[in-house]
């Protein structure tokens, strides 16, 4: 189940989003989004730019590490949004951005979950590139400032024409 969350939209979501957004932000490719995956038919493994502000666990390392300057500003951008939707968050296991250019196809990414334990996922929605999201069967078309909450199996299509930019975060 996809649940909307209210965004405030504050001077400092604002600062944030426009610095991500902008021309100066740096990007980091990292190929395929959902590497060492089966390519189901339909998808497509997209190639995605990133920048981690909190780098998950992995399995080598049991915890996340922070990995950008930015990481209190993604928290207290996150804090706002969690604080005014009522969410208590216990622990976040990944924070980031991330860029996905259009495709000459725009099939999906390939279904995944980001963690191999229970979580549940937020994207903000940075700018107005469309591009769905795909949770158990459920397809939500964003809108730019669009905040969501989900739990399970999902995958994105691309934007159209755009790059695609969301904030994503996993928590408890």
């Amino acid at each position: 189940m996809i649940t909307t969350l209210k965004n405030p939209k504050s001077k400092r979501y604002l600062d944030f989003k426009q610095l991500i957004t902008g021309p100066n932000f740096p990007w980091y490719f990292i190929g395929d989004s959902t590497p060492n995956m089966e390519l189901p038919k339909g998808h497509e493994n997209l190639q995605t730019f990133i920048h981690p502000f909190l780098t998950r666990p992995d399995g080598v390392c049991l915890y996340p590490k922070p990995c950008s300057s930015l990481i209190d500003n993604c928290n207290d951008v996150l804090k706002e949004i969690f604080l005014e939707n009522g969410i208590g968050v216990k622990n976040i296991f990944r924070m980031a951005a991330n860029l996905v250019p259009p495709t000459k196809t725009n099939k999906p990414s390939i279904p995944h979950v980001d963690h191999e334990f229970d979580h549940v996922n937020c994207l903000i929605y940075l700018n107005d590139a469309g591009g769905d999201t795909v949770v158990e069967g459920e397809s939500y078309s964003p809108k730019e400032d669009e905040a969501i909450l989900f739990k399970g199996e999902h995958y994105m299509y691309p934007g159209k024409e755009k790059n695609r930019i969301v904030l994503i975060c996993t928590l408890i």
